[in-house]
């Protein structure tokens, strides 16, 4: 890249929501490597997503998405690559540190898929039907490396009832650096981090998952195993796959479970 185009390559990234400063580090024999620090409470995976996709059309540019995870007690994680093409230059995402800040940041609304209520009976007595409860919705979905695997890591926010205030639930899940590993691992996180918040009382488990094609658009479908002391029932739920289709297999968990997990206030 010539410094002019350097220089608007960093312009486009710093028009970016959630990127605070980026830089170019320029390599003799490739495009380099792309530097983007974030600010805190940003989804890593999004702003990964939606800066690939900037960089592709406005310049053509082809990237290679890392992630270095924040600084926390345990020390620092190293890079995580998911893809090898040595004629793409590399972006590199660096989340701001760990802090009590970042977790009151405020996270992105991604509301799982509505689910039609069930009929109504014309002689029940209507003001006595119990209002929805609160349902959960993705906080931040995060990928690293785990030995020769990967390890996925699911933040639920949940909004509170007259019980409980709002709160987070996580949910982790380790599997091979494959495509379907990936996928598998952020779905089981996912039905984790369900369970962690209604156990004892209940358990999810993820039992399969698909990428379906409806037309021209692709839809994460999943179906889970809901146990609890009523039985064992196995729910389906589907979401469309808008750019991560990561976030929509979060999503497809959250469809299948929603109403189930939707409590009496």
């Amino acid at each position: 890249m010539t410094s002019l185009d350097e220089a608007a390559v960093v312009r486009a990234l710093l028009s970016v929501p959630g990127v605070i400063a980026a830089r170019i580090d320029p390599e003799p024999d490739g495009p380099g490597t792309l530097i983007v620090d974030l600010a805190p409470g940003v989804d890593d995976t999004a702003l990964g997503t939606a800066v690939s996709r900037l960089l592709r059309e406005r310049f053509g540019l082809g990237v290679v998405v890392q992630r270095i995870e924040p600084v926390d007690a345990t020390g620092q994680q190293g890079p995580t690559q998911y893809d090898n093409d040595p004629m793409a230059a590399v972006l590199q995402l660096r989340p701001a540190p760990l802090s009590k800040a970042a977790d009151s940041a405020p996270v992105p609304d991604w509301p799982a898929s509505a689910t039609s209520s069930p009929g109504l009976n014309p002689g029940a007595a209507l003001p006595s039907a119990p209002k929805p409860g609160p349902r959960p919705k993705l906080g931040r979905l995060g990928l690293t490396q785990a030995g020769l695997g990967i390890s996925a890591v699911v933040d639920l926010t949940w909004p509170g009832d007259v019980a409980v205030g709002p709160h987070r639930t996580v949910g982790e899940a380790d599997g091979p650096a494959t495509t379907d590993g990936v996928r598998r691992a952020v779905a089981t996180a996912t039905a984790r981090c369900l369970t962690a918040e209604l156990s004892p009382g209940v358990r999810v488990d993820l039992d399969d998952f698909t990428i379906a094609t409806l037309g021209q658009r692709k839809v994460a479908v999943v179906r889970v195993i809901w146990s609890s002391a009523e039985g064992i029932v196995a729910l389906t739920g589907a979401s469309d796959v808008r750019d991560d289709v990561r976030q929509a297999l979060v999503r497809a968990v959250l469809a299948a479970t929603n109403r189930k997990v939707s409590r009496p206030v």
